[in-house]
């Protein structure tokens, strides 16, 4: 059987989604972070093409010799990882422990789903408005030792603004990464804001949803199995993983791996750069959209673009809160009546 190519129109989708690192016409080179969660669900029982369709890929356009090529390589790694070698020097399926994450995530396991309100417009609103948030799964160290990222990130100026890593998967760390959030940007955060995310056990617990309430802030959650609705999310998991990739892996100690994460996040915020930013980091874009003034003028000329994406974010600010103090006003004149 010959290589099955792509179509235009396939490898346009192929280099849309945030799992792939490039794709040509007959060949694709998956995230690190795919690879992660795929193996996970694997061991979970899901199939591939389940497995497939939940991370936003075609598994039909990616045709039966692929996506088992691809676990069958999965397969090999464990298996050089973990297996055991018997008098042939052959390595065995790896035995299947428990899994402590699916034990976890049953005990906080509830149906309080939200909707999807964001409704993927992650950057149309003014900052800390949208606050995207998602764990990732961190493998380091020879032994393949595993920590656990949390992480708080603003849809409109890309700032981690808050993160928290954790050698356990229990559901406090993320409730950390919250009251971190509120601790160090408070004052940053709008009156009507969301915390967007997908619908893990992590963010339809009982705790979760208590202390949104509490802080008076609104829920939203991606569709089930769409990793599409949380995408800016997942690309940076994505991306930070590629850049990090070796030094993670060859990253001894926990408090070493907390150092790595320190570091990244600290450049990510301040150093890099960022196209889409106006060619700013998300630190300095958040400061061009608060004060007006382009920290790039002696260099380059300013995008005339985001001056106006600005003038539209606040005309429309203005626009919702005129429209919320006038539903307000209704309902206190259909009150006394």
């Amino acid at each position: 059987m010959g290589t099955n190519y792509f179509t235009d129109e396939q490898l346009r989708l192929l280099e849309e989604n945030p799992y792939v690192v490039k794709a040509s016409k007959k060949s694709i080179t998956y995230s690190e972070e795919f690879k992660e969660l795929y193996w996970i669900d694997y061991q979970n029982g899901m199939q591939p093409i389940e497995i497939f369709k939940k991370y936003g890929f075609d598994p039909y356009a990616l045709g039966a010799r692929r996506r088992d090529n691809f676990t069958d390589c999965l397969k090999k790694q464990a298996a050089r990882e973990d297996g055991f070698k018997d008098t042939r020097s052959k390595n065995i399926c790896p035995i299947r422990k428990a899994n402590p994450a699916r034990r976890m995530a049953k005990a906080i396991k509830t149906s309080n789903y939200a909707d999807n309100v964001l409704n993927r417009h992650f950057d149309e609103y003014r900052p800390g408005y949208v606050l995207e948030t998602d764990i990732t799964y961190l493998f380091y160290g020879s032994k393949h030792s595993k920590a656990y990222l949390s992480v708080v990130k603003d849809g409109f100026t890309k700032q981690i603004l808050s993160y928290v890593l954790s050698t356990s998967l229990e559901e406090d760390f993320v409730l950390k990464t919250i009251n971190q959030l509120f601790e160090k940007h408070k004052h940053d955060i709008h009156t009507d804001a969301l915390i967007h995310s997908d619908q893990g056990a992590h963010y339809t617990s009982i705790r979760f949803i208590d202390l949104l309430k509490n802080l008076e802030i609104r829920q939203s959650m991606s569709r089930r199995g769409n990793c599409w609705d949380n995408a800016p999310q997942e690309s940076f998991f994505g991306h930070m993983k590629d850049e990090l990739g070796k030094y993670i892996k060859t990253t001894s100690a926990y408090d070493k791996l907390e150092k790595v994460i320190n570091n990244y996040i600290d450049y990510y915020n301040n150093e890099r750069y960022q196209y889409k930013l106006a060619k700013l980091s998300p630190n300095e874009f958040f400061e061009y959209y608060k004060t007006g003034n382009y920290p790039l003028d002696h260099i380059t000329k300013e995008p005339t673009e985001y001056r106006k994406k600005f003038k539209q974010v606040k005309q429309n600010l203005d626009k919702n809160l005129t429209i919320k103090k006038l539903v307000s006003v209704i309902n206190e004149i259909s009150h006394l009546k």
